[in-house]
């Protein structure tokens, strides 16, 4: 954690990171302005990191999957948790990288990948792909 606060990919206090808030944040913002949801953060049911163990990383890797923290919205709940995701999946990605899965009903799933760490980056790349989604396949 130090080593992500030296460099600027994690806050002073990274609270809000470790515990899921900002990505569920994350998720709330997606869910109402692409999806004209209307949800809040009391509407997302959220687990962070803080308890994961090192035996269920080394579980995960001897399974061919990391342990990476996953938002997802579905029709009527939103959720963020750890969850165990394959090496071949495409939100599986390294680092500082997030990973946007949406589906689309003739193109199938499409995942956005770009840079997530950093206040600069992380508000362009959100406001971007936003912008991005909204404009190609928002009703």
């Amino acid at each position: 954690m130090a080593e992500a606060q030296k460099e600027g990919y994690a806050e002073k206090d990274p609270t809000s990171d470790v515990e899921g808030f900002d990505t569920a944040a994350k998720i709330v913002i997606i869910a109402n302005w692409v999806l004209t949801k209307g949800l809040s953060l009391r509407d997302v049911d959220i687990t962070g990191i803080s308890k994961i163990t090192p035996q269920k990383l080394r579980k995960a890797q001897s399974l061919g999957a990391s342990v990476k923290l996953i938002g997802r919205i579905a029709e009527s709940s939103a959720s963020v948790r750890p969850e165990e995701i394959q090496a071949d999946d495409p939100t599986c990605v390294p680092d500082t990288l997030n990973a946007l899965t949406f589906s689309t009903e003739h193109a199938g799933d499409i995942t956005l990948i770009g840079p997530g760490a950093g206040g600069e980056r992380t508000a362009s790349a959100i406001v971007r792909d936003l912008v991005s989604i909204r404009r190609e396949y928002a009703v």
